[in-house]
């Protein structure tokens, strides 16, 4: 049985972000999969966004590719994905938008550099990031010896309990 080696965080606050998630989610499936999970759609207080930023939806999506591709095409698609739903490069960091794809962990693959930094730098720090992808890889260590994504989002719940981060559907 092949489980998910790539896994993918969501997030919208524009227009109708539940149909721009589920779109999202039908995008990355469309990549060809042979392993597929998806967590429920979150929806979460904005965090270090401009004033009057509405509040975010947000999933984890974890699949195996049927065939070879690199970290980097793979962000190529993604941002590709992001300008044909509308959006805009070198905008406001944080700023709100229709969709927002993360790669959060790659095949535990290792990039840092000015376009790709695997396994997501911020990922563990962000409870709205956590929550869904705990949902769905609770085992998962975005770092190796790390904590469980289980784990972290645990300690976020409690460190970041100010912050409202609940499951819809």
């Amino acid at each position: 049985m092949h489980l998910p080696d790539i896994y993918v965080g969501l997030g919208s606050n524009l227009g109708d972000s539940k149909e721009e998630i589920r779109r999202a989610l039908g995008f990355l499936k469309g990549l060809g999969v042979s392993a597929w999970a998806e967590s429920s759609i979150w929806i979460s207080s904005p965090v270090g966004c401009p004033e009057g930023s509405g509040d975010f939806h947000n999933a984890a999506a974890g699949f195996r590719l049927e065939r070879e591709m690199a970290p980097e095409r793979l962000l190529n698609l993604l941002q590709e994905y992001e300008r044909r739903r509308g959006r805009i490069g070198g905008a406001e960091r944080n700023s709100p938008r229709n969709i927002d794809l993360d790669i959060l962990y790659f095949r535990g693959e290792w990039r840092n550099d000015s376009r790709l930094v695997i396994p997501h730098p911020r990922a563990v720090l962000r409870r709205f990031v956590m929550e869904p992808l705990a949902e769905i890889a609770p085992e998962l260590r975005l770092e190796a010896g790390g904590e469980t994504a289980e784990r972290i989002a645990a300690i976020l719940r409690v460190e970041q309990a100010e912050q409202r981060v609940e499951r819809l559907v």
